[in-house]
């Protein structure tokens, strides 16, 4: 978890906070990848909220790059915080109602990003609002995470869900 802390401030601290250049016209599929109903666990709350969260994430990314103004950004990174901190209690909910044994462990990934989330936080009032500091962060920590939680992670409770 330190790790994931030391690495976002080192990003922040590096990235500083200048003029961005997503260096590309790639359509945002190819940037960013695309929600595929492969990622589905089978809850239709909680796929909807990996969803929902997914698309919220880049357009936050987006409106970062295209000059948003700081305060709506904070707005915005509150949106993303409260979205999760919700998935995470509804996710953790369904994962005791179908008896999922690796429950203290996935709730303890959770508890870690909750941390994550507040250094994003942190770094982001820290930087006085930085657009670029907030899309870096969103798109080289936290998107990268959510994919990768869901696929190595969520993904085990589909068979759970089924039976």
């Amino acid at each position: 978890m330190k790790k994931t802390i030391t690495i976002f401030l080192a990003l922040t601290i590096l990235v500083g906070c200048g003029q961005r250049n997503a260096g590309t016209t790639c359509a945002k599929a190819e940037r960013f990848g695309e929600w595929s109903e492969c990622l589905e666990i089978g809850d239709a709350l909680i796929d909807k909220q990996h969803r929902e969260l997914f698309e919220f994430i880049i357009d936050v990314i987006e409106m970062s790059e295209n000059g948003a103004d700081g305060d709506l950004l904070a707005e915005m990174l509150m949106e993303i915080v409260t979205h999760t901190v919700q998935h995470f209690n509804d996710e953790e909910a369904l994962k005791q109602r179908v008896g999922f044994t690796e429950f203290n462990c996935h709730k303890k990934i959770h508890e870690e990003f909750k941390l994550t989330a507040v250094a994003l936080v942190e770094a982001f009032e820290e930087s006085g609002r930085c657009a670029e500091v907030l899309a870096d962060a969103l798109e080289n920590i936290v998107l990268p995470w959510v994919k990768k939680h869901i696929t190595e992670e969520d993904l085990k409770i589909k068979t759970y869900i089924k039976n």
